[in-house]
C-alpha cells in the first residue's frame, strides 16, 4: 500500500518572521500578497483555459511567503519572465 499524497503548500508559512515580512511587504504587506498572489494565478491559470482552477492557483500562491510569490515571477537575475 502507497502513503497518501500530501499537499506541501497547507505546510509552507505564509508569512516570514519580522522584521522581513514588513520590511518586503512595505506598508501594507498583506496588500502585495494578494496582488502578487493575483498576479500569479494569472500567470500560471490564464482566463482562456487550463485544468486547473483560477481559484486553485490564487489559493497555492496566497499560502506562499512574499519571496516564494516574486520567485515564480521573475528568473534567476531577477528580471521578469516571460508570459507563458
Amino acid at each position: 500500500m502507497s502513503p497518501s499524497r500530501v499537499t506541501a503548500a497547507s505546510y509552507i508559512g505564509r508569512v516570514l518572521p519580522e522584521p522581513y515580512e514588513a520590511v518586503l511587504g512595505g506598508p501594507d504587506p498583506q496588500a502585495v500578497h494578494d496582488l502578487l498572489a493575483t498576479v500569479l494565478a494569472d500567470f500560471v491559470c490564464p482566463p482562456s483555459g487550463h485544468s486547473v482552477s483560477w481559484q486553485d492557483c490564487y489559493d497555492g500562491a496566497m499560502i506562499r511567503p512574499l519571496p516564494h510569490k516574486a520567485g515564480f515571477l521573475l528568473d534567476e537575475r531577477g528580471n521578469p519572465k516571460p508570459v507563458p
